[in-house]
């Protein structure tokens, strides 16, 4: 069996559940082959990589080869060459440019012959595979997470779920959104969990003590993260006089604004902007934390959270959208609502007395790599 993935960028340092999906579908004995758009530009990023065998990536052509293309698929097969005129050219989606000077890079798929293709989120890599459905009648599936469901969802999710095999996405709280606000049948929709890779190492290692209990936060500096809520979080531990030291992983459009709040609330001490890191330094810094503490107004289930779980370290988060599938308040981890800050300092007060977290049971029963992308291969074989 073949799977030709679909995605927008890769490497992507902020899609490493993307790269660990395909290295365990490898392992299960499938061959994957990548097609991109374009390459990652982080040099930081996972070193593994170097272990996805093929990886193909989008061509330019000019206007006479593209011309040429078009011409060429008319001829073979006029009716299906323009009933995906008809389809793409009425897509407020982005479709209609992929196939107006994508059109090679479908030819190229063809060539290379997948059994089906996976495509990661509801933008333009799923509209490539959708692209090629129509063209060349190649089954697909992909995978919706969040910001293409909440944010900035596609104008094609309707034809883009019946043309493919199965819309998977990722929590309960996904599903029934995509229900009830895209008229999405039910029955094309699965649930397959992003999953941890429990064969890793760290997992099994023992937390490292320090002097002082650190914070970590994991994720792009930015308003849907809401790291600045983590900064005046950190000011209000302060001012009750909680010693902690604070570490921040990530890179974005805030981080000025975090910067300047750190200064402002005099926190150059506690709160340590860190910057993009490789999988494995934040494995490290996970070993080292007392609590883990996300803040974000909205969110999938985050493998974040998970990696912190399996590492038996207790989580405090923001109860939105589909965390609440992961954590049970008071059980797994902590939940606040996302404006309460007083919450949060309360919980993570209690996490600190905590000690090690519960929720490592769950993750390992649920959000289990090996048994999550089992479900993805029995689904493809079954099409």
């Amino acid at each position: 069996m073949k799977v030709l993935y679909s995605v927008t960028v890769f490497p992507g340092i902020s899609e490493t559940f993307i790269l660990n999906e395909i290295l365990e579908v490898q392992n299960q004995g499938v061959e994957v082959v990548v097609f991109a758009r374009s390459k990652g530009v982080d040099k930081i990023f996972n070193e593994q990589i170097k272990d996805v065998k093929e990886i193909y990536y989008s061509k330019k052509e000019s206007v006479l080869k593209l011309l040429k293309y078009h011409l060429q698929l008319l001829i073979r097969n006029p009716v299906r060459y323009l009933n995906t005129c008809k389809i793409t050219m009425h897509s407020k989606s982005g479709i209609k440019k992929l196939f107006l000077y994508n059109i090679s890079d479908v030819i190229r798929v063809k060539k290379i012959q997948p059994d089906i293709i996976h495509a990661h989120f509801g933008g333009i890599a799923s509209n490539f595979a959708m692209l090629c459905k129509l063209l060349f009648n190649t089954n697909y599936t992909f995978t919706t997470h969040r910001w293409d469901i909440f944010d900035h969802p596609p104008g094609n999710y309707l034809i883009k779920t019946k043309l493919s095999k199965k819309h998977i996405t990722i929590s309960n709280y996904n599903r029934n959104y995509l229900i009830e606000h895209f008229q999405l049948p039910k029955e094309k929709i699965e649930i397959i969990h992003c999953g941890i890779d429990f064969t890793r190492k760290e997992f099994s290692l023992t937390k490292q003590a320090g002097p002082i209990p650190q914070i970590l936060n994991v994720g792009r500096l930015s308003d849907q993260k809401n790291q600045k809520a983590l900064v005046e979080i950190c000011k209000k531990l302060k001012e009750a006089r909680v010693k902690f030291l604070c570490k921040i992983i990530g890179e974005g459009e805030n981080r000025k604004l975090l910067e300047d709040m750190i200064s402002l609330y005099d926190l150059t001490d506690d709160v340590i902007l860190l910057g993009p890191q490789t999988q494995n330094t934040v494995f490290d810094e996970l070993s080292k934390t007392d609590v883990f503490v996300l803040t974000s107004i909205s969110e999938g289930i985050p493998v974040c959270l998970m990696e912190a779980m399996a590492m038996k370290v207790p989580v405090v988060s923001s109860n939105v959208n589909g965390i609440p599938e992961l954590i049970d308040d008071e059980k797994d981890g902590f939940l606040c609502d996302v404006d309460n800050l007083d919450c949060f300092v309360q919980k993570i007060i209690k996490a600190l007395e905590a000690g090690l977290n519960v929720g490592y049971d769950k993750v390992y029963e649920r959000y289990n790599l090996k048994k999550e992308v089992n479900k993805l291969i029995k689904l493809w074989r079954s099409v």
